[in-house]
């Protein structure tokens, strides 16, 4: 039964001992933290983020409903088509090709975002369907993943779109086909909650004339069982406005993400609450009622209102509880992609970058508040195993799902805090983004033997080594950007002790295992030369940041040959006669800023869908390559590199801004006329570039 609470009856608001300041709530003083906020009068200062009301208090009291559990409730104004608009079928890319280039060497691009007409029975066996593609929530519990199951299964009759159409798309950032089958879920969730409320009306017209039979109650059942629920629909949101903002689409995105919240916000959930729960707080007067009741037509059908006459004697001992959606259950119901979204639409509707740190700030002082209260209550929750005793399985069961729960907030809070660091960067306010990032670099750095931090007293989940190492190599970019290289040098050297304790590790298990599985160990292996090779590219790019050109050049090639085995290429001999005779310094005054490319952002930078593979980290250690022999006066193998980059089939550099505009530039310094060169290169991209594409203006047409 849902209760509610007050987490500061638990004192969960202070912080623990020994933990991380990423994770504390202040309660008096200024969290440094959270409250670095660009535009300030003085430089590098800090202003204190506002307080919630009532001291640091909350304002409202939160559910301790499990995170993602089911109520069954219907709201079919969220599958009204009319929240979404219709994909524009052409982009900056296109337009250029058309303006460029003759019709027979204009590549043919899918714009249409539709998907192709596959029958459901195609499908090889055991292929399964795939409701969600980017759904990882542990907290669904077995009804709503049985629910899930056969939505997916009636989805894939009717569409014949199954899981590995979808990964394809999602592998390929084909994300018009995600946002159309978004849109196709979310429209189905609308007519599903129509006729639901249909049938529970006419149901109640024969209960009360005595037609209604058990088979016609277990087919509504069963029914039900099959439509999406309100969880669902949010997630399947959550993938549109997702897949939006990947196209760039980012007006379309902020109208229908303020239609969703707008919803969202006006909606008013009925929960019902033991009397012992209950009789501490005061009734609604008739005022709050009236006010409740004129909410508009966004009418909650909750299941209660249909049932039989037992749930009517049920209501009798219960007392209902009017809460507001967005300060009880939005950490818990609204998908937390969501809430990012939100938290981030001043920065897309209108760059108000000083806005969307402002809400930033506020969405990671809830979630730390949230991850405090579930620390709590999962504290109080091995207490009362311990009194009542309960069986060795059911308390491991139990105690795994805390720590899974704990674990998620866990990353959540750390996530929040390097987006507000890269808002700040992007503010060009570097002293409060490396104030923000300092407690994350000594909580990435520090081991469970450390004095100032207690893991095991602050529950504070061990993440794993390349994920560590990863975050630790975002993080030292924004120290390059702010110029401060000793320091960026240095936690590229705390990210390589990382590196040598799990190379050790891996030795270790290797030597210890007679029989290992061939699959994981060659997948972790592969993690690990991953690992390597972004830490030397990120070594060699702060080499040439502070100019040691002959070493970061060295530190590439060597890279690059241990990798594939592959040799510099032969310069173009067109290319030697083309370069300019021009001293280095007056060369590199007329590049308008090449552009290095970084590991730690392969997937913004290489377009490669999901992340920096293998492939995509090769194709940057060579872009940065051909980079740095341009700056060492090297025009002449500078272009053939990056040239030999644009040859291959599919390939993801033809989603690099930073690697067009590169290419373009050398281009623009080799020739007098270099439009041919220009227009060469926008038919090659034009040919592989995906739905995301590039804005085009690294090409200079």
């Amino acid at each position: 039964m849902a209760t509610i609470e007050n987490p500061h009856a638990h004192g969960v608001d202070g912080p623990s001992r020994g933990e991380p300041a990423f994770l504390r709530t202040s309660t008096s003083g200024r969290d440094t933290t959270n409250s670095a906020i660009p535009g300030n009068t003085e430089k590098g200062s800090t202003m204190d983020a506002p307080r919630p009301s009532g001291d640091g208090q909350y304002s409202g009291a939160r559910s301790s409903l499990r995170p993602r559990q089911e109520i069954n409730i219907s709201l079919p104004s969220l599958g009204a088509s009319s929240l979404m608009g219709e994909l524009p079928t052409t982009d900056p890319l296109t337009v250029l090709m058309q303006k460029h280039l003759p019709a027979h060497l204009r590549p043919t691009r899918d714009l249409s975002g539709s998907w192709p007409a596959v029958s459901a029975t195609s499908a090889p066996p055991g292929h399964s369907t795939y409701p969600d593609p980017f759904s990882s929530d542990p907290y669904l519990d077995a009804s709503a993943s049985a629910s899930a199951a056969s939505a997916a299964a009636a989805s894939a009759e009717q569409t014949g779109i199954h899981e590995q159409d979808v990964r394809d798309a999602v592998r390929t950032n084909s994300w018009r086909k995600i946002a159309t089958l978004a849109r196709n879920r979310i429209e189905t969730y609308g007519e599903q909650q129509r006729d639901r409320i249909f049938r529970l009306q006419q149901r109640q017209q024969q209960r009360s004339q005595n037609l209604v039979s058990l088979d016609d109650e277990e087919e509504l059942a069963q029914q039900q069982q099959r439509d999406l629920s309100l969880s669902q629909v949010l997630e399947w949101w959550s993938v549109r406005l997702y897949a939006l903002a990947r196209l760039r689409l980012y007006s379309m995105m902020t109208t229908e993400l303020n239609a969703v919240w707008s919803i969202l916000a006006d909606t008013w959930i009925s929960l019902p609450l033991p009397l012992s729960a209950g009789s501490a707080r005061q009734p609604h007067n008739s005022d709050t009622k009236n006010k409740e009741q004129n909410r508009g037509n966004r009418d909650i059908q909750s299941a209660h209102d249909h049932d039989h006459d037992h749930d009517h004697n049920h209501e009798q001992s219960q007392i209902q509880i009017q809460s507001h959606c967005l300060t009880e259950f939005e950490l818990d119901w609204i998908p937390f992609a969501i809430r990012v979204l939100r938290a981030n639409e001043p920065k897309y509707a209108r760059r108000d970058l000083r806005a969307a740190v402002d809400q930033c700030c506020g969405l990671l002082r809830d979630c730390k508040r949230k991850l405090a209260l579930v620390r709590a209550r999962s504290s109080r929750r091995t207490e009362v195993q311990v009194m009542q005793q309960q069986g060795e399985g059911e308390a491991q069961e139990q105690e795994q799902e805390q720590e899974q729960e704990v674990t998620l907030w866990h990353t959540r809070v750390l996530n929040l805090t390097l987006a507000v660091a890269l808002l700040l960067s992007e503010a060009k306010d570097f002293a409060s983004a490396i104030e923000t990032v300092i407690p994350v670099v000594e909580y990435l750095v520090s081991t469970p033997s450390d004095s100032d931090l207690n893991f095991e007293e602050a529950d504070l989940p061990k993440l794993e080594a390349d994920t560590r190492i990863q975050l630790l190599l975002l993080i030292s970019t924004l120290y390059v950007q702010a110029g401060d290289l000793d320091e960026a040098d240095s936690i590229v050297n705390q990210a390589r002790r990382i590196f040598q304790q799990l190379e050790s590790e891996n030795a270790a298990t290797s030597s210890s295992n007679s029989n290992p599985e061939t699959d994981a160990r060659a997948s972790w292996s592969e993690r690990i030369e991953t690992c390597r090779a972004k830490i030397r590219v990120r070594h060699a790019t702060n080499l040439a940041v502070r100019g040691d050109y002959s070493s970061a050049l060295s530190e590439l090639r060597d890279l690059l040959q241990t990798r594939n085995g592959s040799t510099d290429p032969d310069p173009d001999p067109a290319s030697r006669s083309s370069t300019t005779n021009a001293e280095p310094a007056s060369i590199l005054e007329s590049t308008s800023g090449l552009e290095l490319e970084s590991p730690s952002n392969a997937a913004a930078g290489a377009g490669a869908g999901a992340g920096a593979g293998a492939e995509t980290l090769d194709i940057i250690t060579a872009s940065n390559l051909g980079v740095l022999e341009f700056y060492s006066a090297s025009l002449q193998r500078a272009i053939p590199r990056l040239e030999s980059l644009l040859a291959g089939a599919a390939n993801p550099t033809s989603n690099s801004e930073s690697w067009i505009f590169n290419l373009v530039t050398l281009h623009e310094l080799r020739s007098e006329s270099p439009v041919m060169d220009k227009k060469r290169i926008l038919a090659s991209v034009g040919r592989w570039a995906n739905d995301v594409g590039v804005s085009g203006a690294g090409l200079k047409l």
